[in-house]
């Protein structure tokens, strides 16, 4: 189970990050409380009341839901969502060694 501490990095995160994101943005408008509290309470800029626990604590469980997680103990969000320096590059092919497979056409005869 995540801590609080770490839910509210966690949201922080992808609050500061994410916000603007159009893939996300359903999910920022729903959670236009919850977000925004979390990053507060993870920058030490504000202290949680326990309705504002509750607010962070049901986004936190939303963003879980969304993602199709349980909730296993994250630390971080690259935790979560994966961290991009970690995914192998794919290398490309320069245009003049890219080959194309020959299709041969059948005309009605041949069929």
């Amino acid at each position: 189970m995540t801590d609080f501490d770490s839910i509210c990095e966690i949201l922080g995160e992808l609050y500061l990050n994410y916000k603007e994101d159009e893939d996300l943005k359903n999910f920022m408008e729903f959670n236009d409380v919850g977000l925004p509290l979390a990053y507060l309470v993870a920058e030490n800029l504000c202290k949680a009341s326990n309705d504002g626990i509750k607010f962070i604590t049901d986004t936190w469980l939303l963003f879980l839901q969304d993602l199709g997680l349980e909730d296993e103990g994250f630390e971080t969000l690259d935790q979560i969502l994966g961290n991009p320096d970690d995914i192998e590059q794919i290398e490309e092919v320069p245009f003049e060694e890219q080959h194309l497979i020959d299709i041969e056409v059948l005309d009605e005869e041949q069929k």
